[in-house]
């Protein structure tokens, strides 16, 4: 007990250093209401806070680091506060307009998406615990956990705060990412759901605008609605993708569970998830939760409500954090920005540009440098350039091909490629994006009004959603896996779901109530799948997992050895994931998170202590699973003379198992 009470008090200091600073900055930096301040503080400081920590964590120790850039939003909150108004008392100062159901609805849907989390082990669990677990020990930007060579240039902005939380309140990785995810997920919703309520003046949109971005998504399950003759037909010309694919077909598919591992004792329905407009209600246990959703919250609410000089300079931090969190985001800002600029340069006939606009530009521009340097996708490509890598090296984890490719297509990660020529293919892409594909007509006027009335965030986000289209003609090749064009190829409907209430609330309001019924209709048609999805979720609530690559015992392991082995040593662990995980140490085992290296292969089939420790590895962990299928011999060479039993932990009720972790420094010739 006194350590979990010394664990809340942790987390109430750190989380206030960086709460009041944001508040502080958002009072004296945007013209908000006051009812949207509390929020908005929250997400601002939140994310100045894991961006100074990334860039602090370079040169300071954790978790000094992650307490420092706390207080470094708070003194820089505390000092704008203090210039902006000299006449203020300390009482006005900690006046924060706080309406009770924010932190309230905070703070429950928080508990209600981390209980969810902790019954799924869902969305690269095996990518990013360890991804979590090395952030942690102060590895930023994070190494490849997988081969200590190669730098990992990923999107890891919500990991990081994974890592803070770790450290903050003693958190393993595995519950973390969890708390980490569920909070970022609920804050993004309130955030939107306060724009929403600014532009339509009604708290109703708001709350359906918090149903629709949790809830709404693609309509597979319409497919079950074909007759039977006709579905197989359809199911002939569909190749299933990834973890779909053990199913044969889509006929048979789509009538049972989905086939992935983690996803809660009762599984998920394959025709209620989706492979192209995913439910942010299952799309949130992605990478660390939402960081994405949450700037955009932010954006939206104060990109045209800038004080003067501070303004630009916070949102250049956002954009600049959105490419630590999602470079599909940061890019669409930046692609976006160029084509409103395009735009206005040809219809005017001029290079002078708006104010306000040049502004946006600047923003950008700074951002991009910070880009370049901070960590992430982004900053590995500027790694690649400026410093090219040895014929036959590299030096950070991800390759970048694209192709032409015809016919047209959407591809839908458990659906493969949809060719948009072919009937059966277009059917199943057209039930795979859902209705919210409806809204593309109502979308491109907001983005023309939003341009007429120089609202250049708004205008910049839709016309990059559209010029994304063109991405049915293009073909990734690159090692993120085939599924990585997916979230680019289809923003369109991110965008459309952003958009979706406000849109449907002002073209709705002044028409008949047939209209109006029929609209609500179409809202529910878009709920329906993220809401049955929902129930399933539910079921895992009760039954909380590690992961699929660990339970109970690696948690002992974790919680004994953590980042306690020495800095250089390379573990072997046949489950190339936990052992980074665990310990925080690296391996050497694989070129991608999906191709293992040849040599390590070999090592797993046939795991002599002297050949492992001279592929340069120190310690064995190993499980019972692994040690039954070795025969005699290999198992008596793991207990010879040279190798040391570090630390073993056992489960002898059934079925039985244990962890091994062994020392083999001594194993050389």
């Amino acid at each position: 007990m006194p350590d979990a009470i010394s664990a809340i008090l942790r987390l109430a200091a750190w989380s206030l250093l960086w709460g009041m600073g944001g508040w502080w900055l958002v009072r004296n930096t945007f013209l908000l209401k006051p009812s949207e301040q509390f929020l908005t503080a929250i997400g601002l400081g939140l994310l100045l806070q894991n961006w100074l920590a990334n860039l602090l964590g370079r040169w300071v120790e954790v978790p000094l680091a992650f307490w420092l850039a706390a207080g470094v939003v708070f003194a820089a909150g505390a000092l704008v506060n203090l210039f902006s108004n000299k006449q203020e008392t300390w009482r006005i100062w900690m006046a924060v307009p706080i309406r009770p159901w924010h932190p309230i609805l905070l703070l429950m849907l928080t508990v209600l998406f981390t209980q969810v989390g902790r019954g799924l082990a869902i969305f690269d669990d095996y990518q990013n615990l360890p991804v979590a677990s090395f952030l942690a020990t102060g590895d930023i930007p994070p190494h490849f956990p997988l081969d200590p060579d190669v730098n990992f240039g990923y999107h890891y902005g919500g990991l990081l705060f994974t890592a803070q939380l770790m450290h903050i309140i003693d958190l393993p990785p595995w519950t973390a990412i969890d708390l980490a995810r569920g909070f970022s997920f609920s804050l993004s919703l309130l955030l939107l759901a306060l724009f929403v309520q600014r532009v339509t003046g009604s708290a109703l949109a708001a709350f359906l605008s918090g149903l629709t971005t949790a809830f709404a998504g693609g309509t597979r399950w319409l497919l079950l609605l074909l007759p039977a003759s006709m579905l197989e037909k359809v199911s002939a010309s569909i190749t299933l993708l990834g973890t779909s694919s053990s199913a044969g077909n889509l006929m048979t598919a789509i009538t049972g569970p989905w086939p992935f591992e983690g996803g809660g004792e009762w599984g998920l329905p394959f025709a209620f998830v989706n492979g192209i407009a995913n439910t942010g209600i299952l799309g949130y246990h992605g990478g660390a939760g939402r960081f994405g959703g949450i700037i955009t919250g932010i954006l939206l609410l104060t990109h045209n409500r800038w004080k003067g000089w501070k303004g630009p300079i916070l949102t250049a931090i956002l954009v600049a954090a959105a490419a630590l969190s999602s470079e599909v985001g940061y890019m669409a800002i930046g692609s976006g920005l160029a084509i409103v600029t395009v735009v206005y340069a040809i219809q005017h006939r001029t290079l002078r540009l708006p104010r306000t606009l040049w502004l946006w530009i600047a923003v950008f521009a700074v951002s991009t440098i910070a880009a370049a340097f901070q960590g992430g996708v982004l900053s590995g490509i500027a790694g690649n350039i400026l410093s090219p890598a040895a014929e036959g090296a590299r030096q950070t984890y991800f390759s970048f091909n694209f192709g032409f490719h015809w016919p047209p297509y959407v591809l839908s990660g458990h659906l493969g490629q949809l060719a948009l020529l072919n009937p059966g293919q277009l059917l199943v892409a057209l039930a795979e994006m859902g209705p919210l594909v409806l809204l593309l007509p109502l979308v491109v006027m907001w983005g023309i009004k939003a341009y007429r009335f120089q609202r250049w965030y708004e205008a910049a986000i839709i016309f990059s959603a559209l010029a994304a289209l063109v991405l049915i003609f293009v073909e990734y090749t690159g090692n993120a896996g085939p599924t990585a064009l997916v979230r680019v190829q289809t923003s369109i409907l991110g965008t459309c779901k952003t958009f979706a209430i406000p849109l449907l609330w002002y073209w709705a309001k002044k028409r008949s109530e047939t209209i109006k019924a029929l609209t609500g209709g179409y809202i529910f048609l878009t709920l329906f799948g993220g809401m049955v999805l929902f129930g399933f979720l539910l079921l895992s609530i009760p039954k909380p997992v590690y992961s699929t690559f660990l339970t109970a015992l690696d948690d002992q392991m974790y919680r004994r050895h953590w980042n306690t082995l020495p800095q250089d040593a390379l573990i072997f662990d046949p489950v190339a994931s936990r052992a980074p995980t665990v310990f925080a140490r690296q391996t050497n085992s694989h070129i991608t998170w999906y191709t293992e290296k040849e040599d390590w292969q070999k090592l797993v089939e046939v795991p002599d202590p002297y050949a492992i420790r001279a592929a340069g590895f120190s310690f064995i962990y190993l499980d019972k699973n692994y040690w039954d299928k070795l025969d005699g011999d290999y198992q008596q060479m793991l207990q010879s003379d040279c190798v040391e039993v570090v630390d073993e932990v056992q489960r002898t009720r059934y079925p039985e198992d244990f962890r091994r972790l062994l020392d083999i420094t001594a194993c050389t010739p």
